[in-house]
């Protein structure tokens, strides 16, 4: 959680930036990051954009929204014994 939590605006600079996804995954889990939002009088408190990159099923908002596959998360929501690797794609230069 620690180095999420550190990277809160270089994410945001990369969202910013280059408006890729970023794969993020650590022990068993796997998630992919699509927004962060920091609290700009309290950096540690900050908001991830989370798609659980396993759901599979209709393209149906109330379904996907309402279980969690999308959706905003807290800090707790990173495992504390778990450490985790951002992949955070470039755009090739010119585009």
């Amino acid at each position: 959680m620690i180095t999420v939590v550190l990277r809160a605006s270089e994410l945001q600079s990369h969202f910013r930036i280059h408006g890729t996804p970023v794969m993020i995954g650590g022990g068993v889990l796997a998630h992919t990051l699509i927004g962060a939002s920091c609290d700009p009088d309290n950096e540690t408190n900050v908001s991830y954009l989370v798609l659980d990159p396993h759901y599979t099923g209709k393209d149906d908002l109330k379904t996907i929204l309402g279980k969690g596959w999308v959706g905003w998360k807290d800090n707790n929501f990173w495992s504390k014994k778990d450490f985790y690797n951002l992949c955070m794609p470039l755009l090739p230069s010119g585009i």
